[in-house]
């Protein structure tokens, strides 16, 4: 995944840059629901040591094993938030049904979303992220 960013501070190999949504296919994933609510600053490295200075314009890499990561980490929290409803209510209630089972498997797997949600919100995952091209603005 690239994005592009403008480098806001250089501190050795450790570049902090502002990400700003553009109008790019790229980000219609999200819907562009996070760039409208405020600018993003994350701390990537310069592995390919480019000359940069602040102010300019750079493309950011993110390795796409992290991003897998990350996707079956929000993808595996809710689906094993309905394993554990629905084979807790089963242990607790043997005589509830299926329907029942479902429901509480459905509703512990909103919990588990909601929570890894606002946990993530508060301690976002570490970036992985790269500066692959100068852009030279």
């Amino acid at each position: 995944m690239n994005e592009t960013g403008r480098i806001t501070a250089i501190n050795g190999n450790q570049i902090t840059v502002l990400i700003k949504c553009l109008d790019n296919e790229s980000c219609f994933g999200c819907l562009k629901t996070e760039c409208k609510k405020r600018d993003k600053s994350i701390i990537v490295e310069n592995r390919i040591d480019l000359p940069l200075q602040n102010g300019q314009l750079v493309e950011i890499e993110t390795k796409n094993s992290s991003v897998i990561i990350q996707t079956l980490f929000a993808l595996g929290i809710p689906l094993l938030g309905f394993i554990a409803g629905f084979l807790l209510t089963a242990l607790f209630f043997p005589a509830s049904g299926e329907g029942a089972r479902a429901a509480s498997g459905a509703l512990l797997m909103f919990l588990a979303a909601i929570g890894f949600y606002l946990i993530r919100k508060h301690h976002p995952a570490k970036c992985s992220c790269f500066i692959s091209k100068n852009m030279l603005n």
